[in-house]
Parts: structure tokens; C-alpha cells; sequence
């Protein structure tokens, strides 16, 4: 289950799936930037309940942070992740211009401790259970919907036992940015507040319902070519590829991979979404919580898709397929005519796709719908708090990274953590920031430098502008955008510590099972008349007891 949280949290970061196919190009000098001085942290050990303490009431609560934070500088060891391709770039954090930037503006310099790549959650319970904790911890203790922290109980567990500091008096006190993003006894705070009111830290926030970067896509002007408009209607996307089909002579009319987890069509939610389902996992329809593989719609797609296979409609082996190596090749060649697609994807190929076919003319789609003028429910979004930062209770310093944790949230510190450096990845344009040529031929190297993920706490949306700079790219975020998230299940959600581990229990042999008969059915090696044995063998692992800890969950969140 954790391997498919990382699925969602890399999708969802949209400047490291753009990192991925770019990681490669050649290196360029960049612009000289001023190396932040060498710090040290050589304060005493102090009285951490002294220090936790709300101040005292002669003391008002800070209205702005001013820089910098500390007269002398001081150092903060933070635990965080680093991915195979950031570690192409830097060895740690530490070294990148972005974090010697923010020590030269705030006198607090981040020293970053990075667990070997792909042994991450073991490395973290062997760091827990040593008792050898750093100042700051960047994810770990936050639930993912559905999947559990690493730490068992979450944020509010690490409280009691002694592992994190319970920041809310310091919040109160020295926190005026995030006071006003989060303290607004609705939906952003549900975000930062789990089912008992615990404040459960800072993170990566992005404002409102998110944009969506994964939706259908299809080939427009095969469309002028078989005399069809654009289908809206699933009826209508059945009568388009069966003319792609037969008229056009495509080897693949529609493109898809299943894959470990679930591709595009996953990330979409392109056609299940119709039935206000997902292809995986869980999904809530007016506040309950369902399992989607089970319910009776499902069945209806899955009888969609095998008549698709049956009929030719779709790639055969898209069971096996890998996205980049098979899907990407046929948006190249001019093989395939729709296929649910990464913007990111169709900007990388965009010139290479003209240069085989002048023509040829990718465009999104609306989200898939039953019937015309139904409201679809479901699509990608990137939106939320996710990656918490976390402070220790060996931390010397929470005042002083409190304030530093809320700093993250000013203008200043989003323009730089989103942007980089002025005059070095960007300029400003009529007031306006614009990415450099030096950040854009490299966007992987600069978003691992410049504009981290693992730093980054309130994301500007505008740097979509600079990365997405195709008229195609933005007319998709408003296509894609007119269906809405009202069916995922909240981004907040959290379980109890029992509810993780028995969730994560009861879910590995029934997501394994789902996997398996799903493509069974849409193959025909199993007949979609042995449907309803399939739910009930479903039900007989447990998966009641699982959608009962997701509803309670729900009902918990709803309630906040």
C-alpha cells in the first residue's frame, strides 16, 4: 500500500514527472550564486518543556515574521527522502543553492539526512527505535487516504510517546502566516488538524480543488478525418474508435496500460470516473465510503472495456505495456488516436509528433460521461497538504523553527522556493516571474537545485505557466477542470493506529485479487457472468471490515 501512496505523491508533484524524461540532458554551468556562509550549531542543550511552553501573556502574538529569524546563525538537521534522480544532481539537499539561499535570508541552515533511496521506511523505524532523532522530520507521520503512515498512529502517536512536540501553542504564538491559510474552521483546516483536533504540522499546500495534468487526450484531427465530433458520452467514444478503427486502418485506436499502478487511466479516472468510480481503491458517493472494484457499476465498465478488447478498440497487451516505452512510441508514429495522457508528455513530444505529421493535433477531451450534461465527479488533481514537516523533541530550537517553518508560507519565501533564484532560473516580467533558459533546459535539474518538493511549502501555481507552455497544455487544465473531486476521498483523512494496521492487513491479498480478476474479466479469460462470485470472494477477505474503517474515517473527517 505504501508503494501506491508513491505512486500518487509523484504523480501529483508535477515538477518532478516532469523531471523524469529530462533528467538526462547535458549539463550547463549555471550563473554564479553566492555560496551561504559555513553554520554551526553550537547552542547548549536546553530544557525542551521550558522552551515548548506557550510564552507568556505580556508577549503578543507575532503578526508577520521579519528577517533574519536568528541574530546568529543556527543549523536544523532534517530528515527527509531524496529520489534516484535528485541524487543524479546532488548528494544532499544540504549542498543546493536553494537551501543555502534560505540560510543566507533567515540565518537557518538546513542540514539534510537522507535515507538510502528504496529503504526508506526501514531506515526511518530503525532512526525511531535508536532514539538518534533529528531536529526536523519532512513526511512520515501523515496518513495518505487509505494508506498508512510510517510511523504507526501518526502524528498524534509520535506526540504522546515522547517523538514530536505538539506545535499548536507555538502556532498560536509565532505562526502568523499559518494562522491565516489554516485557521479558518473549514476545509484548510481540516487539513492540518487530524479526527481529535491535533494539530498535525506544516506541509506542501496547494490551494483550492488543484489542476488536473492526466485526462484523455485524442488525435483531432483523425476526428475531421472520420467526420465526428468530439465525444462526450462513453456511447460516443465507442462509435469514434470503431471509425478509427475501420476508417482510418489505426493499429491501435485507444492506448492504455494497467501496470503496477494502473497508469493513466488510474491517475485520470477517464472513464470510470463516469460511474463515479475509481479503477482502484476507494471512492465516496455523498458521503460513503466505497470500494470501487466491487460495486455493481464496476461491472459495467469492465463489461466497456472487454468489449473494447474484444473488438480491437484497444492495445492488446495493455495488461503488460509499459506507458513510456509502448504508449508514448504511438503518440510519436501516429499509430493510436486517444489514449489518457500526462501534459507533461504531450509537451515533450509535441515538436517530434508535428515533424512526422504537420497535422497531427492532440487535444483533450471532457471527462467521459454516461450520459450528455452529467456532472463528472472524479479526475486528477493535484491539491492538499502533503509531506508534513515535523519538529522533534530534540530540537533545541522550536520557537526559532516555527518561525522558520511559517516564513515558508510568505510571498517571499514561495517566489523563491517555487522560482529559484532571480537572475539565475528566473527574471521578473512585467511583475511577473519567467523562467530562465538555463531552468527550462533542465527542468529535472533545476527542480532538485532550485525548486524542491522537499522544501517547497505553499506551491505557486503560476510556475505551470512556465513549465506548460502550450496552448493545447492550458485548454486541457480547463476542459479536464469542469468535472470535480467530490468522489475521492479527502486528502485530510486520517486512520487510527489500529485502523492502519488492520487495514493494511486486510487490503494486500484483496488489492492483489482485484488486480488480477479485473484483467481477467477485460481480457475474457474470466466471464463477466461470474461477476458476482467475484464480489463475494472479495467479501469473504474482509473487504467489509475495510470499507467500515474507510466509512469511519470518513465520518470522522466529515465531522471535524
Amino acid at each position: 500500500m505504501k508503494t501506491y501512496a508513491k505512486m500518487i505523491l509523484v504523480l501529483l508533484v508535477f515538477v518532478f514527472i516532469i523531471a523524469l524524461a529530462v533528467a538526462c540532458a547535458e549539463p550547463t554551468t549555471a550563473p554564479e550564486v553566492p555560496e551561504a556562509e559555513l553554520l554551526s550549531d553550537e547552542s547548549p542543550p536546553i530544557d525542551y518543556a521550558t522552551t515548548h511552553d506557550t510564552p507568556p501573556p505580556d508577549r503578543e502574538a507575532l503578526e508577520e515574521i521579519s528577517l533574519p529569524i536568528v541574530d546568529e546563525h543556527i543549523t536544523l538537521t532534517v530528515y527527509s527522502t531524496i529520489s534516484a534522480m535528485q541524487t543524479e544532481f546532488v548528494h544532499s539537499f544540504s549542498d543546493t543553492p536553494l537551501v543555502e539561499e534560505i540560510a543566507r535570508r533567515t540565518g537557518i541552515y538546513m542540514d539534510f539526512i537522507h535515507p538510502p533511496v528504496g529503504t526508506e521506511d526501514q531506515h526511518f523505524n530503525l532512526m525511531i527505535a535508536a532514539g538518534d532523532l533529528p531536529d526536523l522530520v519532512f513526511m512520515f507521520f501523515n496518513d495518505i487516504p487509505g494508506v498508512p503512515a510510517s510511523y504507526r498512529g501518526g502524528v498524534e502517536a509520535a506526540i504522546q510517546e515522547g517523538v514530536l512536540i505538539d506545535v499548536e501553542p507555538l502556532v498560536h504564538r509565532y505562526a502568523p502566516n499559518f494562522r491565516r491559510l489554516f485557521f479558518d474552521g473549514g476545509e484548510n483546516e481540516r487539513l492540518v488538524r487530524n479526527d481529535s483536533g491535533v494539530l498535525t504540522g506544516f506541509g506542501s499546500f496547494v490551494a483550492g480543488t488543484g489542476t488536473a495534468y492526466v485526462g484523455p487526450m485524442i488525435r483531432n484531427d483523425f476526428l475531421n478525418l472520420v467526420g465526428l465530433p468530439m465525444p462526450e458520452t462513453i456511447d460516443d467514444w465507442t462509435t469514434v474508435l470503431t471509425a478509427f478503427r475501420d476508417e482510418l486502418d489505426l493499429p491501435v485506436p485507444f492506448g492504455w496500460t494497467f501496470g503496477s499502478d494502473g497508469g493513466m487511466m488510474f491517475h485520470s479516472s477517464a472513464f470510470i470516473g463516469a460511474y463515479g468510480l475509481t479503477l482502484r481503491g476507494f471512492s465516496r458517493q455523498d458521503g460513503v465510503a466505497i470500494f470501487s472494484p466491487i460495486h455493481p457499476d464496476f461491472s459495467e465498465f469492465l463489461t466497456l472495456m472487454n468489449r473494447w478488447y474484444s473488438e480491437g478498440l484497444m492495445n492488446n497487451d495493455f495488461a503488460t505495456q509499459d506507458y513510456a516505452e509502448h504508449i508514448v512510441p504511438l503518440m510519436r508514429t501516429g499509430d493510436m488516436g486517444a489514449a489518457p495522457t500526462h501534459l507533461w508528455w504531450l509537451g515533450h513530444l509535441y515538436d517530434e509528433i508535428r515533424e512526422v505529421n504537420p497535422d497531427a493535433d492532440w487535444v483533450a477531451t471532457p471527462m467521459p460521461a454516461l450520459v450528455q450534461g452529467q456532472q463528472i465527479r472524479l479526475r486528477n488533481s493535484w491539491e492538499g497538504m502533503w509531506g508534513g514537516r515535523h519538529i522533534t523533541t530534540a530540537n533545541q530550537h522550536p520557537v526559532e523553527t516555527v518561525m522558520f517553518l511559517d516564513w515558508m508560507y510568505t510571498d517571499e519565501a514561495i517566489l523563491l522556493t517555487n522560482w529559484g533564484i532571480e537572475g539565475v532560473t528566473f527574471n521578473m516580467v512585467e511583475s511577473l516571474p519567467e523562467y530562465t533558459d538555463y531552468a527550462l533546459e533542465n527542468i529535472a535539474r533545476f527542480g532538485t537545485l532550485y525548486s524542491n518538493e522537499h522544501i517547497t511549502q505553499a506551491i505557486d501555481m503560476r510556475r505551470a505557466d512556465g513549465a506548460y507552455t502550450l496552448q493545447v497544455q492550458h485548454d486541457a487544465w480547463e476542459t479536464w477542470g469542469r468535472a470535480t473531486i467530490d468522489n475521492i476521498m479527502p486528502v485530510g483523512m486520517t486512520l487510527t493506529a489500529d485502523e492502519s494496521s488492520r487495514l493494511a492487513s486486510i487490503m494486500t491479498d484483496i488489492e492483489t485479487f482485484t488486480d488480477e480478476m479485473t484483467l481477467r474479466f477485460i481480457i475474457g479469460a474470466e466471464s463477466l457472468d461470474n461477476f458476482e462470485s467475484f464480489v463475494e470472494n472479495v467479501r469473504a477477505m474482509g473487504i467489509d471490515e475495510a470499507i467500515a474503517i474507510m466509512q469511519a474515517a470518513l465520518d470522522r473527517y466529515n465531522a471535524r
